[in-house]
């Protein structure tokens, strides 16, 4: 198992580190730089508001798009994903 190479991204995920982690298909667990991207947003939210949507949180959705169709085998431009749809 040692040489799988996935083994090197278990070090992002803290949880992974105390126990057997088997709720990916409902909170997955976090990774370790999501914190950081989380005080970043709360930032943003608290110092540029509603502006933060012009600013570059809709294009979030559109990227995150671009990054899983690949993998969804279909072309970028494609995906929007945003919450609560």
């Amino acid at each position: 198992m040692s040489g799988d190479p996935l083994l090197h991204w278990r070090a992002e995920f803290p949880i992974v580190d105390t126990c057997t982690y088997l709720v990916s298909h409902s909170l997955g667990a976090m990774p370790r730089r999501t914190a950081t991207y989380l005080q970043q947003f709360a930032d943003e939210w608290s110092s540029r508001g509603v502006r933060a949507w012009h600013e570059g949180w809709w294009e979030i959705g559109r990227a995150t798009g671009d990054l899983l169709a690949p993998i969804l085998g279909v072309p970028k431009g494609t995906i929007s994903m945003h919450t609560r749809t």
